[in-house]
């Protein structure tokens, strides 16, 4: 779209002058979101880190008082340099606008931690348009990781939307294993159709325990679902069998 493509060089020039980022989003309205945040996450890629702050906060002010972005139905903030305060602040601002936000990108934001995490928990237990949760290359860690799952499990209804939830490459242990499981077990998942959780810190005992709860849960979930970096190897099946043997001993 010509017209489209005019509008949003207009919008990014616009944005390097220091214009409102209101300007950006009330393109939602019109179905051209996706492209105004695509020229929002380029710009936040260049900035330093304090203008990233300028610009969450703008964003986080924009969701708050803008009635017309109840229409946002997808946000992408991946590679944006956020820190953990950001996160936690959209997440808020997400949650408080009560925007019907489907698809929420924010992977590779390595700042992310415990703060964003317990922000994104609230805002997925109250929430339930999200379908889309990318919190891929994250470095969340394993408590944070936990938190988060810890809060799909205590979801007041069971008609969750979410369909796809990436959590690899966050250093996930022990902890975000039992919560993942418990999550699963909870039945307030079942549409989960993809659950990413390769490149983790999980022992073999761990991955077994989030692959029972995937299997216990399988009848409930949509055809053709798929578990993401859990597959046991032969190596790992070795493994978690010496681990039981060891406790049965004790």
């Amino acid at each position: 779209d010509r017209d489209l493509g005019r509008k949003c060089r207009a919008l990014q020039a616009a944005w390097k002058q220091g214009a409102e980022l209101s300007i950006v989003l009330t393109l939602g309205r019109n179905h051209t979101t996706e492209e105004a945040l695509h020229i929002f996450k380029s710009t936040a890629l260049t900035t330093t880190s304090e203008q990233v702050e300028v610009v969450a906060s703008r964003l986080t002010r924009l969701l708050e008082v803008n009635p017309g972005l109840e229409h946002l139905e997808g946000l992408n903030l991946q590679c944006a340099k956020l820190t953990d305060e950001a996160g936690a602040a959209i997440a808020i601002a997400l949650a408080r606008a009560g925007t019907a936000v489907k698809v929420l990108k924010l992977g590779g934001n390595s700042g992310l931690s415990r703060q964003a995490a317990r922000a994104l928990g609230c805002l997925l237990a109250s929430n339930n348009s999200i379908q889309d949760l990318r919190l891929n290359g994250c470095e969340l860690g394993d408590e944070a990781g936990a938190e988060l799952l810890e809060a799909l499990a205590r979801r007041s209804e069971a008609s969750s939307a979410l369909r796809v939830l990436r959590l690899d490459h966050n250093g996930l242990g022990a902890m975000a294993a039992g919560a993942a499981a418990a999550a699963l077990r909870a039945g307030t998942l079942p549409a989960l159709k993809e659950l990413w959780l390769h490149d983790n810190a999980f022992s073999p005992s761990d991955k077994a325990l989030v692959r029972a709860g995937w299997e216990e849960t399988e009848g409930s979930r949509p055809a053709n679902a798929y578990l993401g970096g859990l597959e046991a190897k032969e190596e790992e099946k070795e493994e978690e069998h010496e681990e039981e043997e060891e406790e049965r001993s004790k």
